[in-house]
């Protein structure tokens, strides 16, 4: 499967497979999830923009 989003979906991958291939999720503990909602608040970033956010800035900060 491939990362590009441009790319056309190979036959041999489910509909749902595709659409979902960049999802993410988490099962945050309740001190988290508040400290992440305020921190989207107070950023004016959706859920997604706020994980996308958090993981460039973390990834660009540690060299990674």
């Amino acid at each position: 499967m491939t990362n590009d989003p441009n790319k056309k979906r190979p036959d041999d991958v489910a509909a749902s497979n595709w659409k979902n291939r960049f999802l993410v999720s988490s099962k945050l503990t309740p001190v988290n999830y508040k400290a992440f909602r305020a921190f989207c608040k107070a950023n004016n970033f959706s859920y997604s923009s706020g994980i996308n956010n958090l993981i460039a800035t973390y990834l660009t900060n540690h060299n990674v």
